[in-house]
């Protein structure tokens, strides 16, 4: 009998610990006691996180397709800059939530390729990060990388300009500070700017300027 009380016990309170979040869904009274129902409450918080605001509008101000030109500079100041050209197609995602763009440019021999030659590609998602407050992107390319580069940033809105920043591993063990300056110069052109850390000194190693592609609607 005692067994049997106790195998009851049992049912009782695991039925209770289901019953319980199914009852609050249904009766949410004490849960709405528990949280302000006002401007500043949690529910209204969360839905304002989940929504894409004026830093995604930012970034969907550059949507479309850009031709660019480069420059890679040596560490040694007496070389002359190595020039290069390509496209970038930049698309909105989910209703401006995500950016997703995809670059390609001229052909290099790769450090991978055995001396062939073979068009550099790379591709991004960018986006804000509403919780944490910060222009987040991910890259992957062809080029020297196998990994996913991550990327952190802030903007300086009133000059349109959003600096990302990372660590990057290089090699096992050796890590390069690197910085990515992003400044858009009016709705039809923008550039860009990169800077590593070599030694203790920072130094500009790629700048990229982009014009955007108009369509040709002429017939």
């Amino acid at each position: 009998m005692k067994v049997l009380n106790g195998l009851v016990s049992i049912i009782l309170c695991v039925f209770a610990a289901h019953a319980a979040p199914l009852a609050l869904a249904q009766n949410p009274t004490s849960q709405q006691q528990a949280t302000p129902t006002g401007s500043g409450s949690y529910p209204e918080m969360m839905k304002q996180l989940t929504r894409p605001g004026d830093n995604h509008k930012l970034l969907g101000g550059i949507v479309g397709r850009w031709d660019f030109t480069g420059r890679h500079f040596s560490d040694d100041p007496k070389e002359k800059p190595f020039e290069f050209k390509g496209i970038v197609e930049r698309k909105s995602l989910w209703e401006g939530r995500y950016f997703v763009s995809e670059t390609t440019g001229g052909k290099l021999q790769m450090p991978w390729s055995d001396g062939r030659e073979i068009a550099y590609k790379d591709m991004s998602v960018e986006g804000y990060d509403n919780v944490k407050k910060k222009f987040v992107r991910a890259i992957i390319d062809n080029h020297f990388d196998t990994g996913i580069l991550m990327f952190e940033g802030d903007s300086d809105s009133a000059n349109k300009t959003i600096t990302y920043k990372a660590e990057i591993e290089t090699a096992p063990g050796q890590k390069i500070k690197t910085r990515i300056r992003l400044k858009i110069l009016d709705s039809d052109h923008y550039v860009e700017e990169f800077y590593e850390n070599h030694g203790k000194q920072e130094v500009k190693v790629t700048e990229l300027s982009y014009t955007r592609v108009k369509s040709n609607l002429s017939l």
